[in-house]
């Protein structure tokens, strides 16, 4: 794909854009959408639209690709949902995509005297997964963004790999950002949707930092799949000193049998216990050997 795709002038002269004009209204707070703002966005020039501004419009006519949802219940075999989103604003495509998340994966608690309103799976994580799907996806080949969401993970499966230019190494650590379509990027920064420079990687990885499985990214030669897992800070299946020992080791490091059994206050043969526990379970792995024995959890 070339760089500059979404910048290439079309004819079609007649796209509206009452979704992008009312988030630039809240968020922005234009009194309208008029052509001076358009060409600021880098949506006209020229007195032409350009791919771009066909994404952003509610009526664009090109067959662009959208968003496929799947909703999958106890197992695969059971769909209680299968949705497309396409032929709408890309603005759009994102909050359908996550009103489905909300509708599946939020639920309300009572906390004291209040209902307060909690997710299964981190929200925020989800809406930069979706979005930078969108924003680093390419646009001119026919592939849908593929969103499954399960009882214990979301799925998020962006057409093609990373840009030019980007290692796999730096898009993990997100320390650069190589911009596919950056004229779709800088409207989606302008709305407070996505962080201008970085890959939105860390942002992701923070979400889950008290988590006890982490996301997951797989990059191959046509797709980049993210892969959230449900919050779940403790294992549940952990029994007796197995929780305590656990949570020690999530604060620190490769610690010996002896420095565990003083800050957990437990004696010699329940520290054994329980560490031989979280190892059988792979939770917890042993490194050295003999007197110089440590223990810290798989990474």
């Amino acid at each position: 794909m070339r760089k500059d795709y979404e910048a290439i002038k079309i004819e079609n002269e007649k796209l509206e854009f009452k979704f992008l004009e009312k988030k630039m209204k809240e968020v922005v707070g234009i009194k309208e959408l008029n052509l001076d703002i358009l060409k600021t966005l880098n949506l006209y020039e020229n007195k032409k639209f350009n791919i771009a501004a066909e994404l952003f419009a509610d009526n664009n006519n090109r067959k662009f690709s959208g968003i496929d949802i799947v909703v999958l219940g106890e197992n695969i075999n059971k769909i209680l949902l299968r949705e497309n989103i396409e032929r709408k604003s890309i603005l759009e495509q994102y909050s359908d995509a996550i009103s489905t998340f909300e509708r599946y994966y939020e639920y309300e608690e009572i906390v004291g005297a209040e209902r307060v309103t909690k997710e299964k799976i981190s929200k925020e994580a989800f809406r930069e997964s979706v979005a930078n799907a969108i924003v680093h996806r390419l646009w001119d080949i026919n592939a849908n963004i593929k969103i499954v969401m399960s009882n214990d993970k979301i799925e998020i499966i962006s057409p093609g790999s990373l840009p030019p230019g980007m290692s796999e190494d730096e898009y993990m650590r997100g320390y650069v950002s190589v911009l596919r379509n950056p004229i779709i990027a800088n409207i989606f920064y302008r709305l407070g949707i996505i962080e201008k420079f970085g890959t939105g990687i860390k942002r992701i990885k923070y979400e889950y930092r008290e988590n006890f499985v982490k996301p997951s990214f797989e990059i191959y030669e046509n797709s980049v799949r993210i892969t959230l897992p449900i919050i779940e800070t403790v294992p549940s299946n952990l029994v007796n000193g197995e929780v305590k020992v656990f949570e020690i080791l999530k604060k620190r490091e490769k610690l010996s049998r002896k420095e565990i059994e003083e800050l957990s206050g437990y004696n010699k043969s329940k520290v054994i216990r329980s560490i031989n526990g979280l190892i059988e379970k792979s939770i917890v792995e042993q490194l050295g050997k003999g007197r110089s024995v440590k223990y810290q959890l798989k990474k």
